[in-house]
């Protein structure tokens, strides 16, 4: 953890050093003066930005280091720690993908079958047109589909808000909320654009559930969340323990009368997570993403073959400096996912050069770029977050 430690150490001397270390911390462990410097580097993040809690990890080939800071929820002056679950909002996606990407390896699914074999004669599919017999399995996970996203979708909030109103469970499912979108047809036809679609990803969960035969969550567990060690990563639910409140800007969570926060007094959540499902759906932290982020692109989840797919996947343009691969938004040196849910947001990034994986969560949804932490924590030296 060497590297790491001088790397953190860089960002001290350059401008967080007004911050509280432990004044005997040379007499602490390594592990420890690494963490105490980590947590110091990002009280200077959390106070800059007026945040309520601010925590990250940081994995390296040689280990990691993790740390919280402020408040788990406010109120009750609770302090965020590092196990604490949290929503990880889009994140979710990578393991969906990873998940796709295991069936192709066992030779059940195809990535340029029509997913016309599946859902022809389906409502919400025939709906979109006659384009729709060329979008692929690939095209859902690129989002080059062409299908519109049901979370743009004004009539989406308010079913919602109605279920809300009149007392409804808010659980929507996947076909239904598809169908927000699919009665407008496609945006273009599939593979000639590119738009991110929460209802493409949803799409491929019901394509991934019919070819296992299983449940979504039940195909992710086996082969990636227990194979790897995650166990904080879960799927969402609204009654999991151990959950950080979240503060929400979002109007929708007023106008329904949820109020600004996302638990409820007992610590469960106002909302209903499995909403998300494969658009999202998992319960996280910082370590367990960096944990999955850095064994996808070292082998240790699906092979290097099919990791170098899903990296070099998708709509590219003439001189962007990035693009969306497989569930993973590509650059020359990196790969990772954003993620919002109301009250949180999450980053991680994977940079391929220093085999070095971090991830970013606090618990608001304000206008905050969690990735410009990761890359001044990348590149050793302080950025504000604006």
């Amino acid at each position: 953890m060497t590297r790491i430690f001088l790397m953190l150490a860089l960002v001290v001397i350059g401008g967080c050093a007004q911050q509280s270390i432990p004044r005997d911390v040379a007499q602490v462990s390594a592990g420890e003066r690494q963490n105490a410097t980590l947590a110091g580097i990002l009280e200077t993040f959390r106070a800059q930005n007026e945040l309520p809690g601010l925590r990250a990890a940081i994995r390296s080939s040689e280990g990691v280091i993790e740390a919280a800071t402020g408040f788990a929820d406010v109120r009750a002056r609770r302090p965020l720690t590092t196990d604490m679950g949290m929503p990880g909002g889009s994140t979710g996606k990578t393991f969906v993908a990873s998940v796709a990407m295991l069936l192709v390896e066992d030779g059940v699914l195809d990535l340029d079958m029509p997913i016309s074999r599946w859902f022809a004669g389906e409502e919400w599919y025939e709906e979109l047109g006659p384009d729709r017999a060329r979008i692929t399995v690939s095209h859902l996970l690129s989002h080059t589909s062409g299908l519109r996203d049901h979370v743009d979708e004004p009539a989406f909030f308010a079913a919602a808000g109605w279920r809300k109103l009149t007392g409804r469970s808010l659980y929507i499912a996947p076909r239904e909320q598809i169908r927000f979108v699919s009665k407008k047809g496609l945006l273009f036809r599939p593979g000639e654009g590119y738009s991110y679609t929460d209802s493409g990803y949803l799409a491929l969960g019901l394509v991934i559930e019919a070819v296992a035969g299983r449940e979504y969550e039940t195909v992710l567990a086996e082969r990636i969340l227990r194979p790897v060690g995650l166990s904080e990563a879960r799927p969402a639910r609204r009654d999991l323990d151990n959950l950080a409140n979240g503060f929400a800007s979002s109007q929708l969570m007023r106008a329904m009368g949820l109020g600004g926060q996302t638990l409820k007094r007992d610590g469960s959540m106002k909302l209903e997570p499995r909403v998300e499902w494969t658009g999202g759906g998992l319960t996280t932290t910082p370590r367990a993403l960096v944990d999955f982020y850095h064994a996808l692109a070292n082998g240790a989840i699906v092979t290097p073959d099919s990791f170098r797919t899903m990296r070099d996947a998708g709509f590219k343009t003439d001189g962007a400096e990035s693009h969306y691969g497989y569930g993973m938004s590509v650059s020359e040196n990196s790969y990772g996912h954003g993620g919002w849910f109301p009250g949180y947001r999450t980053a991680v990034r994977h940079f391929f050069a220093e085999n070095l994986t971090i991830a970013v969560q606090t618990n608001t949804d304000v206008e905050v770029d969690a990735n410009a932490i990761i890359l001044a924590l990348w590149q050793g030296r302080p950025r504000r977050d604006r």
